[in-house]
Formats: C-alpha cells, structure tokens, sequence
C-alpha cells in the first residue's frame, strides 16, 4: 500500500469516527430535548408522554442508533 493509499485510508477512519461521534451528540442532544421538554410541559400542567416512550416511538433516533452500533460491530471487527 503506497503513502498515499495509507493516508486516504486514516482521513476514511478519522472522519468516519468524527461522523459517529457527532451523530452520538446529535442522538443525545435530541434525547435531552425531549425530557426537557416533557419536564416543561408537565410543570406547565400539560400531559405528555414519557420521554422513554417518545424516544422509542422515534423513527430517526432509533435509525441513528442502529447506524451507531452497527459501526461500532464493524470497528471492533477490525
């Protein structure tokens, strides 16, 4: 494998674990979202579903957090 071919192979690594980190922030920033919301919307007086049910009924967060433990198999894999 040439320097070069070493080298693009590392920037692949490196941003695919910068990708995977940010999209973990990204799941946990949404995550926190909705329990702050739920608080809120309790204190308020209002009725809301738990944040456990509204994350689970959450087509995006559990896409992401498959797409993350999928990486994380093929990166212990490796």
């Amino acid at each position: 494998m040439s320097n070069i071919d070493k080298r693009a192979t590392e920037l692949l690594i490196e941003n695919g674990v910068l990708v995977a980190d940010t999209l973990k922030q990204t799941v946990s920033g949404y995550k926190s979202c909705l329990r702050t919301g739920h608080e809120r919307i309790l204190d308020l007086g209002g009725d809301c579903d738990s944040p456990e049910v509204m994350i689970a009924g959450n087509t995006d967060i559990q896409q992401a957090e498959k797409l993350l433990a999928a990486a994380a198999g093929k990166g212990e894999a490796s």
